[in-house]
């Protein structure tokens, strides 16, 4: 995956989009990345970057688009 791009898979979103797929429904995952991984040995350790008025802007963005629909 690394090779692609892809540091992480989110196997909650995974499964929602397989049983999606299978039932043939329409899916949608919203995510927020909360924090910074370091990619290589030479970047800095994790790095917390959340913070109460993102996940705020983030509820929002999600209801607005939810209703939208």
């Amino acid at each position: 995956m690394e090779k692609k791009g892809c540091i992480g898979v989110d196997m909650e979103t995974s499964a929602l989009m397989s049983i999606g797929k299978y039932l043939n429904l329409q899916v949608v995952s919203i995510l927020m990345v909360s924090d910074k991984h370091p990619i290589s040995k030479e970047n800095e350790n994790w790095e917390w970057k959340m913070t109460k008025d993102l996940r705020k802007e983030l509820l929002y963005q999600v209801i607005e688009f939810a209703l939208s629909l």
